[in-house]
């Protein structure tokens, strides 16, 4: 009795109309493409054929490796000598996937695997030369049907499509079964496009079929398709299958391998893919603009962004972002089965210093000094004014070296907001002379009546010392007020004698130490 697998579909009717409409939107979608692959049904032939192994028969395609199997209910001789409801095959029941055609290839032979033939696989390739050479940088989606033959006894892991800007051959002349290098060199070096995931073995349905395919970037020029197992014996992955199957008009033996059959071959062409999705690099920008994120060229892809209220759109290539804080922004672009994701942080800066035109400065004539603070940012501008012995008038801290006393003005933009500050340098003279005279007269004609140290001013004097002792060494006088004007007596008030009296004095004058020792003759 013939399996019939039947499959009901429930739709609400609220839903009909809307399903019906999406239908027939995908159906149209479908048909304005172009599948690549000729004949990809099998259903063309260049003649009749006789037996399953006739692959010849079948317009465009050709068998590379192995005598692959065409069964057409059109056949004159059915391949195991009767008919039953799968066309021109008595091997089990499964019709086409459409029309009255299939193929059939083998993706591991265990009959060559006798020990003695490690790498032999006994499979089969089968190609066609596409109806248009492929494109450089479009993705391409290949599909096909497969289903396992009744009465096969192990299931393999290998299935692939490989396309090629030549017709793939092999190395016939000198294939040698016992060598890995022959292998290597024909069949293992090949890296086909699309590949079947080795770590699961093919699906082991007899009675549907199961779609096989996938998505893949082109080189360029790529004008043919080969299928089927492009590894050898040793590097083909097999397991124990029990079909429990009798085959229904005859004694034939189970096939000791993997057999499968296939149709409904499609490629087509998704379009232009310009690469991974980009955004740009992260950023900070003032809390008050907006920024470009994204950085990617139009193509065939769909762009979507992570829904934010900050985006002006989020189905566009490159979206205007506007946040108010910092925010990480994601994009995933799609196509096929090329999904890339990337991400931007978008940092938002807020002004928070004033201007800083940093504190009041004493200078000496020829001395410079830095004014204002280091709090540069990429948003910040500013201007000194007036811009008069300035080293710059633009820049955070210039250096000044003015002449005379002025105030500058900064004024400081930040994102927008405009702040103020002032600093006021002095410059002076700073030069100081000093003598040290070595005789007084303190006889009351007003006339050299103090001694001391005679600076031209003691403005810039620090750390001034000054002793004075008798020729006895006893102490006469300590001060360390550098305008001091001894007049010939002792801190005790009483009148020194005539003679000579020795001092001692250290101080500090811009930053250098000085040190005097000397006498002085009192006259009365």
């Amino acid at each position: 009795m013939q399996n019939v697998l039947k499959i009901n579909f429930f739709i609400p009717k609220a839903k009909r109309a809307y399903a019906l409409f999406a239908f027939i939107l995908f159906s149209l979608s479908l048909k304005s493409q172009i599948n690549l692959i000729p004949n990809p049904s099998f259903e063309n032939l260049n003649s009749t054929p006789t037996t399953c192994n006739n692959f010849s028969s079948l317009s465009g395609w050709y068998s590379l490796i192995g005598a692959s199997s065409y069964l057409n209910s059109l056949s004159i001789n059915n391949c195991f000598g009767c008919m039953v409801s799968s066309p021109g095959d008595n091997s089990g029941y499964q019709i086409p996937k459409s029309g009255i055609a299939k193929a059939g290839i083998v993706t591991r032979s265990l009959f060559a695997n006798t020990g003695n033939l490690p790498f032999s696989n006994g499979t089969n390739l089968i190609g066609v030369k596409l109806s248009n050479k492929l494109v450089k940088d479009h993705i391409y989606n290949f599909s096909m049907y497969y289903s396992l033959v009744n009465g096969v006894t192990y299931l393999s892991n290998q299935l692939s499509a490989y396309f090629s800007v030549t017709q793939f051959t092999v190395d016939w002349v000198n294939f040698n079964p016992l060598s890995q290098n022959w292998y290597d060199n024909n069949i293992n070096f090949v890296n086909p496009q699309i590949n079947n995931d080795t770590s699961q073995y093919l699906s082991d349905d007899t009675l549907n079929w199961t779609k096989f395919g996938g998505c893949f970037k082109a080189n360029g020029n790529e004008e043919f398709v080969t299928i089927g197992n492009f590894r050898d014996g040793a590097k083909t992955k097999t397991k124990p299958y029990n079909s429990n199957f009798n085959f229904p008009c005859s004694n034939l033996a189970h096939y000791d391998g993997c057999f499968i059959y296939i149709d409904d071959i499609s490629l087509y062409d998704i379009g232009y893919y310009s690469g991974k999705a980009q955004c740009k690099r992260d950023t900070t920008i003032c809390f008050n603009s907006n920024l470009v994120i994204g950085n990617n060229i139009k193509d065939s892809s769909v762009i979507a962004w992570q829904v934010h209220p900050s985006l002006s759109c989020t189905n566009c290539l490159n979206p205007i972002a506007s946040p108010t804080i910092t925010t990480t922004y994601y994009v995933t672009k799609t196509l096929c089965s090329f999904i890339t994701k990337d991400s931007i942080t978008v940092t938002v800066f807020t002004p928070s210093v004033n201007a800083n035109a940093g504190i009041d400065k004493q200078l000496c004539f020829n001395q410079n000094a830095t004014l204002g603070i280091n709090d540069s940012t990429n948003f910040a501008n500013y201007l000194w004014q007036p811009n008069q012995f300035l080293n710059c008038n633009n820049c955070a801290t210039p250096i000044a070296n003015p002449n005379t006393t002025i105030t500058y003005t900064l004024q400081k933009t930040e994102c927008g907001i405009i702040s103020k500050d002032t600093v006021r340098v002095i410059s002076e003279d700073c030069e100081t002379t000093y003598e040290i005279p070595n005789v007084f007269t303190p006889n009351g004609d007003n006339v050299n009546e103090t001694w001391g140290i005679n600076f031209s001013q003691t403005k810039y004097i620090k750390n001034f010392n000054l002793t004075i002792y008798n020729r006895w060494g006893v102490l006469i006088l300590l001060s360390e007020k550098p305008n001091l004007k001894w007049d010939g007596h002792t801190t005790s008030g009483e009148v020194c004698s005539d003679g000579v009296y020795f001092y001692t004095t250290t101080f500090e004058l811009n930053g250098e130490q000085k040190t005097f020792k000397g006498n002085v003759t009192l006259i009365r």
